[in-house]
């Protein structure tokens, strides 16, 4: 595995989720060769991914390491972060309010 730790800070006055983890596709580590790799669930929670308004949190990720040595990450990217995570919880059928952030090493 690869394990990346980084710092994320919410300064909305919304709660957020980096991700629903519903289909474990909105997270990926993409490689300096271009391809994409997907996130490592097995002890990854929803909780894990939560910010609240104003809170600054650790986050830290894991992926399966199935590149070459030659290769390293270049980026994470969240495809479907939650701008307003209490509106989702009332009505995730509904929802659109997503955004999508690149986090470059």
């Amino acid at each position: 595995y690869t394990i990346y730790t980084f710092r994320v800070q919410n300064i909305t006055d919304k709660n957020i989720l980096l991700d629903s983890l519903d289909d474990y596709n909105g997270i990926k580590l993409i490689g300096t060769n271009g391809a994409s790799y997907k996130i490592e669930t097995t002890n990854l929670k929803r909780v894990h991914l939560e910010i609240n308004a104003g809170q600054q949190k650790y986050i830290t990720l894991r992926f399966k390491k199935q590149y070459g040595s030659e290769v390293s990450g270049k980026n994470i990217v969240f495809e479907n972060i939650i701008t307003d995570y209490s509106k989702y919880q009332r009505d995730k059928e509904n929802y659109n309010e997503f955004e999508k952030l690149s986090i470059k090493f």
